[in-house]
């Protein structure tokens, strides 16, 4: 199964489109795709990034090649404020149409992801939330048996 990425740029008055799961699904209607879980959406405000802020999303967070984002060189250095990103699998939603131009957003360009990299960049924020929960756990853990161990110390 394959999966592209879409990019597209966002005016800061369409923020809505991207806010939590209604605005999900209001992206993912805008879009033609009747299921909003068949999408992975994230958005990217390209302020808080220096050179190459596009490219430095893309090749960091997607694992796409920065020789292969050649092609797309002008459009990327072109792209300001927001840029939503989504991820779809080709079979399952088939391309996604243009959305109209009163909802804010402009495709920059679609690109095939890496067959390694095809993984949601969400999986891996909720595998480091994971791993610091579980931290978290075994730190309180070994605080209470050590209190444990201080109580019963001084009650004998």
């Amino acid at each position: 199964m394959s999966k592209t990425l879409y990019v597209y740029t966002i005016t800061p008055h369409h923020l809505d489109l991207i806010d939590g799961l209604a605005g999900k699904v209001k992206l993912a209607r805008l879009l033609g795709i009747k299921d909003a879980r068949e999408i992975a959406v994230s958005a990217w405000n390209l302020d808080h990034y220096g050179e190459g802020k596009l490219q430095s999303v893309l090749t960091e967070t997607y694992g796409i090649d920065a020789d292969a984002l050649t092609l797309h060189a002008l459009t990327i250095e072109a792209a300001k404020n927001y840029v939503v990103c989504i991820t779809s699998d080709d079979a399952e939603s088939g391309a996604l149409k243009m959305p109209p131009a009163t909802t804010g957003l402009d495709l920059l360009f679609s690109h095939p992801l890496p067959k390694d990299k095809m993984s949601d960049p969400d999986r891996a924020l909720k595998k480091r939330e994971a791993r610091m929960g579980g931290m978290v756990a075994t730190a309180a853990l070994v605080v209470m048996f050590a209190f444990m161990g201080l109580i019963i110390w001084i009650g004998s």
